[in-house]
């Protein structure tokens, strides 16, 4: 019986690849050889799957078989500019050490949509997956069924409602305080007024993931923060994932993000 792989045999590479402005600014900044180094780490990924594992070892391995002058440090540099600019998920590489972005595993789920069965990471997800009906994701909290958490309300609720009247207290404290904070104080209070608002309710949600998204299209923190609450904390098959999506392939046409964010979330 033959392995089933997890990796693609090729991948696709849009036409506007080398005209990408994150692309462009590496070339600049590192020279024709970066955008050679970029297409070598996408075939890695895909090679593996959505995502890569990278760190020392890795980025070793990873220059062994590049052309002289390619050094491990200079690798680096490349990977650390993509994820400076975007191109990589930051957020998911410093919690978890790995490549990946939404473009990278939009292109892949849609690529793997014959296989029989696909298994993922919640935790490494960043778009919406509801479409995707081979894909069976593995991770944290899945398998634990509202069934099984309705059974313990009894302990649960009784310690989560305790908790949660102490929390109000405390978030009543910073909010009246919060107007006479700096800028980036109040920043820190939205966002981890926001965090802590998270429901326990089962649901995945990829809350990180959107502010990432959302910051990328320079949206404000004022603004940002209410999307995400209003788009139920970066739920998983939340239509805010689809819009994103739509946005990113746009070619730069959106001039106005966040009223063409709002108009879509209204329809």
């Amino acid at each position: 019986m033959a392995l089933q792989t997890t990796g693609l045999e090729f991948f696709y590479l849009s036409v506007d690849f080398f005209e990408n402005d994150k692309i462009l600014l590496v070339e600049q900044e590192l020279g024709s050889r970066a955008t050679l180094l970029v297409l070598r780490l996408l075939a890695r990924i895909y090679h593996k799957g959505y995502f890569c594992r990278w760190g020392k070892d890795e980025c070793l391995l990873f220059t062994r078989r590049l052309p002289e002058g390619c050094t491990a440090d200079y690798v680096q540099q490349v990977v650390d500019a993509l994820l400076e600019r975007g191109f990589f998920s930051k957020v998911q590489y410093e919690r978890f050490g790995i490549l990946t972005s939404e473009s990278i595993q939009g292109h892949y789920f849609e690529a793997a949509q014959r296989r029989k069965r696909v298994e993922v990471r919640a935790d490494y997800l960043l778009i919406e997956i509801s479409k995707y009906k081979n894909l069976y994701v593995d991770g944290s909290n899945v398998g634990i069924s509202t069934e099984n958490v309705d059974m313990k309300t009894g302990n649960v609720n009784m310690k989560s409602q305790s908790k949660a009247e102490e929390s109000k207290a405390e978030q009543k404290n910073e909010k009246d305080s919060s107007s006479f904070c700096s800028p980036e104080k109040k920043r820190i209070f939205a966002e981890k007024e926001t965090f802590s608002s998270i429901p326990v309710d089962g649901k995945r949600r990829n809350t990180s993931g959107l502010v990432e998204a959302l910051q990328q299209w320079g949206i404000g923190d004022d603004n940002l923060y209410k999307i995400v609450g209003y788009c139920d904390y970066g739920v998983i098959g939340h239509p805010i994932w689809k819009i994103l999506a739509d946005m990113r392939m746009s070619g730069g046409r959106i001039h106005q993000p966040l009223a063409f964010i709002w108009s879509r979330l209204r329809v």
